[in-house]
């Protein structure tokens, strides 16, 4: 399970893991352009991962996650 936690300078996602597993994140313009990408350790149970979200121009954006398993996607809108 993918949440987003939004804030005014930055953004948390909270990814909800059943078992240890290692996930890619990459974070899309809506115009498909990829702008961030890391690849994490994913703990059994609740994982918080932060992004600054200063670099980035007012936009829509996504989060991508992938754990091999199963790929969740969700959007966010950055206004400044």
């Amino acid at each position: 399970m993918l949440i987003l936690i939004p804030a005014n300078d930055n953004i948390t996602l909270k990814i909800l893991s059943n078992s240890e597993n290692t996930a890619k994140i990459d974070l899309y313009s809506d115009q498909g352009d990829l702008i961030f990408e890391k690849s994490i350790r994913l703990q059994k149970g609740d994982n918080l991962i932060y992004y600054d979200l200063g670099s980035i121009i007012a936009g829509v954006y996504y989060f991508v996650v992938d754990n091999g398993v199963k790929i969740e996607e969700t959007k966010f809108i950055v206004a400044k």
